[in-house]
């Protein structure tokens, strides 16, 4: 697995919904430096399984929301097949992927009213259905994380780790 730190700009989904809310973090309050780690996940799964996997995000403080491209090989994924938010991010009521190009898709997660609702700490945040598909090659391949963000309530972003899982097809 590699890791990365990594800082974008805003997607347009996350820039609309946290303009629209004005302050829902901090109310300016100063506060540690916000940083995140986000992680994919590693399996071993067999050709034509469907499996449901959880994206894990640790953060130090609450965020409102995240944005990120899972990227596979399209012999082995070739497009997702959906996305839940789940354990403390369930609250969330904004849940959105894009199919962007064969083994590539833009998730989206987060508070469209901008409110902080994601609390500090750990765990699975995203659960993704992720489709083998039936003449997959029987190798372990990557599973990465690319252009994430993660923002709080006032539009800030998180100084961001991204660590890539892998599929590993038998």
């Amino acid at each position: 697995m590699r890791r990365r730190a990594v800082r974008r700009a805003f997607s347009l989904t996350a820039a609309l919904a946290l303009a629209a809310c004005g302050d829902g973090g901090s109310g300016g309050m100063p506060g540690p430096d916000p940083v995140a780690t986000l992680r994919a996940p590693s399996f071993l799964t067999a050709r034509g399984q469907r499996e449901q996997r959880s994206l894990e995000l640790e953060t130090n403080v609450a965020a409102t929301g995240f944005q990120v491209d899972l990227v596979s090989d399209p012999e082995v994924i070739r497009e997702i097949g959906g996305i839940a938010a789940t354990g403390r991010a369930s609250g969330l009521d904004l849940v959105s992927f894009q199919n962007v190009e064969p083994g590539r898709a833009r998730l989206v997660l987060l508070d469209g009213s901008g409110r902080a609702l994601l609390p500090a700490g750990s765990g699975p945040v995203l659960t993704v259905t992720l489709p083998i598909e039936i003449f997959a090659p029987q190798i372990a391949s990557p599973l990465r994380l690319e252009n994430g963000l993660v923002v709080d309530g006032d539009g800030e972003e998180f100084e961001l780790t991204l660590v890539d899982g892998q599929v590993t097809v038998q």
